[in-house]
Order: C-alpha cells, then sequence, then structure tokens
C-alpha cells in the first residue's frame, strides 16, 4: 500500500472541516485560502560529511591530495570528520549516526500503531447503554449529549473489520518502512561509491591535465626546435648559393685565364717575363727581346735567388695565379 500523499492529506482536512455543524468555510473556499497561502520554504541545510569538507576546503586547488590518502590518515581524516560535526551541529543536527536515528524513528512509529491497533481492539468490545449518553443522568438525552457521544464513540459501526484493517495497514506500512531503510541503506552506499568514481575521475583529470601541460611544453619545445632547424637551412641555403656564386665566378675566371704555352711555369724567370708582358700591357707568351729584357731586370733587379721572397718579387707564382696550365 502506497502512503498516502499530501494532496489527498489536505482534501480529507478540507472535507472533515466542512462537515463541522459550526464551521462556516467550504471545502472550495479552503482551496482556494491554502492557494493564496504561500508556504515558507525551509532554509535548513542539509548534513554535511568529512568529503564535503575536504572538497569544500581544497576548492580551486590544483594540488588538491587524493582523497583515498586522506581516508588512509587517520590524524587527517579525523579533521575533516570534527570539522563535519561542528558544522551539523550549528546546522541543528546531532552528533549521531542518521541511519541509528531513522531507525528509532521507525520503531516509534511501530510503536504508536501498535498502541492504536489495541486501543481499537479495547473499544470494540465495549458496549454503550442508555447513561452512557444520558451525561447529566435526568433520564433525558439531549442534542448536546448525542453529539457528544458520537463525537467519543468509534469511527466505525463494525470495529472488528476496523482493527483488521488497521493491522493490515500497519503490516503493510511496516513493509513500505523496512523497504524505505533498504533503499535509504543502497543509496547511501551508491553515494559512497559515487563519491569513490568523482575521486578517480578527478585524479584521472588531474594526470590528463598534468599530460597535457606536459604535451604542450614538448610542442613547444619541438616548434622552437623547427624554427631553429628552418632557420639553419635557411643560412645554409644561402651559404650554398654563396658558394656556387663564388664557384661560378671562379669558373668563369679560370675559363678567361689565359693559357700559359711556355715551359718550366715554376721558374723566377719565366713568372717574371710573364709578370713583365702583363706589367706593360703585352700579350701574354710574346717574345721580349733580350735588350728589353735585360733593362727589366736592372730596372726591376731580378735575382732568380731571391725568387722565394714574395715582398720582394710581385711576379713570384704568377703564372699559377693568374694563367691556366695545360
Amino acid at each position: 500500500m502506497a502512503p498516502v500523499s499530501t494532496t489527498a492529506h489536505i482534501q480529507n482536512i478540507f472535507n472533515a472541516l466542512e462537515r463541522l455543524e459550526d464551521f462556516q468555510y467550504s471545502s472550495i473556499q479552503l482551496h482556494t485560502f491554502y492557494k493564496n497561502t504561500t508556504p515558507i520554504k525551509s532554509s535548513v541545510k542539509s548534513r554535511s560529511s568529512a568529503y564535503q569538507v575536504f572538497r569544500t576546503e581544497n576548492k580551486g586547488n590544483k594540488d588538491i591530495p587524493k582523497w583515498s590518502d586522506i581516508k588512509n590518515d587517520p590524524i587527517q581524516l579525523s579533521k575533516y570528520q570534527n570539522t563535519a560535526i561542528s558544522l551539523n551541529l550549528t546546522r541543528g543536527f546531532t552528533d549521531e549516526d542518521p541511519k541509528i536515528i531513522n531507525k528509532h524513528k521507525s520503531q516509534q512509529r511501530k510503536l504508536t500503531i501498535q498502541a492504536a491497533i489495541d486501543f481499537e481492539k479495547q473499544k470494540k468490545n465495549t458496549s454503550h447503554t442508555f447513561d452512557d449518553i444520558d451525561i447529566n443522568k435526568d433520564g433525558v438525552i439531549t442534542r448536546e449529549e448525542f453529539d457528544n457521544f458520537n463525537l467519543n464513540k468509534p469511527i466505525s459501526i463494525q470495529p472488528k473489520q476496523v482493527v483488521d484493517e488497521t493491522e493490515t495497514v500497519v503490516d503493510e506500512t511496516e513493509t513500505v518502512v523496512d523497504e524505505t531503510e533498504t533503499v535509504v541503506e543502497e543509496t547511501e552506499t551508491v553515494v559512497d561509491e559515487t563519491e569513490t568514481v568523482v575521486e578517480e575521475t578527478e585524479t584521472v583529470v588531474e594526470e590528463s591535465e598534468t599530460v597535457i601541460e606536459e604535451t604542450e611544453t614538448v610542442i613547444e619545445e619541438t616548434e622552437t626546435v623547427i624554427e631553429e632547424t628552418e632557420t639553419v637551412i635557411e643560412e645554409t641555403e644561402t651559404v650554398v648559393e654563396e658558394t656556387e656564386t663564388v664557384v661560378e665566378e671562379t669558373e668563369k675566371v679560370v675559363e678567361e685565364k689565359p693559357l700559359y704555352t711556355g715551359k718550366n711555369n715554376s721558374s723566377a724567370l719565366s713568372n717574371f717575363k710573364q709578370w713583365i708582358l702583363n706589367e706593360n700591357e703585352l700579350p701574354f707568351n710574346s717574345k721580349i727581346p733580350n735588350s728589353d729584357m735585360k733593362e727589366y731586370k736592372d730596372k726591376y733587379d731580378f735575382d732568380k735567388n731571391k725568387y722565394l721572397l714574395v715582398d720582394e718579387c710581385p711576379w713570384f707564382e704568377f703564372i699559377q695565379n693568374n694563367m691556366s696550365i695545360q
């Protein structure tokens, strides 16, 4: 049997009030009053736990420790548990275990219902006489005495049936209570498992963020290396281009060098002779008269023994540097 809803409770109360003889409002009017009344919302906060205190304390902290490590540390765990107890006392909760409190309330409900059953059983065996109704003992039952008797007499004309139905309701209520307690326990287990999953998920997220940061660092370093490599490549290409230009110019110069057709291109006299021709803008390999050659030797103080002195012989290796040799 499902529990009676709040709406059904309200309707039953309004119907009972409407049936009272001196009550001036109908159930429709009562519903209108009820709809125009703004219920006051409760501002009572829910119970806190050690884990909730831990999460609140470390909110926004990137280096948050793992809850599993806290639970394995008796000192740290005790600190958060004591804080949660203090917070619950401030909010009006007791420091008792909610499971024990709920079980106590369930037992109290069972005792109350059982007392009602016992009361109904006692009433079914009660017989009412004329004197029971004649409160004034004047031999006349007035309207007031009759109404008072009806208000105080058993609700049902068939008390045994009422008791049986009440016992059935009690049994069903106890079953609902037991099932509710089981659901509460299972819900608390699910909550604990959910908190564990949340902790593990947060750990994975933190590790993933660390990997992402390290990956981004590697990417940045790789991009830097790539940029530096590209710079080196550009510089290398520039050097290659310059080298190719030098090679081309060298080849061009080599191709433009006149061919030496004489003999012994390394002798002092041969280099002196070609140097004299170049100085006087005469064709290379041309002949110089002996008389002119003697004058040139005297003029430039030619001495084959001083040929290796570069500073004194500007014609040193002239043929090798300025002419091509077969």
